[in-house]
């Protein structure tokens, strides 16, 4: 039986793309939770996520956290991981590298 997914982050663009993305490419359905932008930026929804963040991905009930970690289970979930550990180490590159640059802290 096929996983259960449902991704939860704010209603805009931003780092929860990377998980919609993949999601797409793996040909996954999965729910898509909007929360209100401005109630997210308030506060008055952090305590209903997991450590206070966003984006989060529920997979059949178990929640998992981090924008990347999500990316890289999905990834090693659906035979994209690297075929030993310095291909999996080049991934880890790479993943790091667009987080830097997201964050402009190269």
């Amino acid at each position: 039986m096929a996983p259960k997914y449902k991704l939860t982050y704010i209603n805009r663009k931003g780092i929860a793309e990377y998980v919609r993305y993949l999601l797409a490419y793996l040909g996954e359905d999965f729910e898509d939770v909007r929360l209100d932008y401005d109630k997210w930026k308030s506060g008055s929804l952090k305590h209903t996520t997991p450590f206070g963040r966003i984006p989060y991905l529920e997979v059949d009930g178990k929640v998992l956290t981090q924008t990347i970690a999500i990316a890289r289970y999905l990834g090693k979930e659906a035979g994209l991981g690297g075929r030993n550990n310095w291909e999996d180490m080049q991934i880890d590159i790479m993943a790091d590298t667009i987080v830097d640059l997201r964050t402009r802290k190269c």
